[in-house]
């Protein structure tokens, strides 16, 4: 069976879904086309090529689809994909940061992405400093909540009036 296919959604832009496991039964929108010519080349160029030999296809935390690594292919102890740390954004929607080469974590409330603190563990591991610090990885636009709770009180961080009745180690 295809893992892809399409099927016109409203205003004729034309939906591509994918199929597999632990994806629900009528599958997911991972991307749109503008006709059917050209959805129907993404979807043949997708079934043909996707999953390359050797690499897994993952549902992200927020529900984006990604190939990536296989498990056994995993360095350290955590995993930003396979096996996330206990950070405080760890149930925050994932988002793979293709023209930078970092996964991100957003903050629903801001709309502000802010890198994984796992893969940012990874690229120190696996980067020369130098090179590591050339990428910047760690700077990003912020809203704060990034920071872990404890430090943010330590240091008098003042949540927006918008977060008053939110529990802050939830989001």
């Amino acid at each position: 069976m295809n893992k892809f296919h399409f099927r016109q959604g409203r205003h004729h832009a034309h939906n591509i879904y994918m199929h597999g496991p632990g994806v629900p039964e009528d599958g997911i929108v991972i991307a749109h086309a503008c006709d059917a010519s050209h959805a129907r080349t993404m979807v043949a160029c997708l079934n043909a090529a996707w999953p390359r030999p050797g690499m897994d296809l993952v549902t992200l935390t927020g529900g984006r689809v990604l190939q990536t690594h296989h498990p056994d292919k995993c360095v350290g102890g955590h995993c930003a994909i396979h096996n996330p740390s206990q950070h405080h954004m760890v149930t925050w929607p994932q988002i793979w940061r293709r023209d930078i080469g970092l996964m991100e974590r957003l903050c629903v409330v801001h709309d502000c992405g802010h890198p994984d603190p796992d893969d940012l563990e990874y690229k120190k591991q696996i980067m020369p400093s130098d090179e590591y610090a050339s990428h910047a990885f760690e700077e990003h636009g912020c809203c704060g909540c990034c920071r872990d709770v404890v430090v943010r009180i330590a240091e008098g961080f003042q949540e927006p009036p918008e977060l008053d009745n939110i529990d802050s180690t939830v989001i």
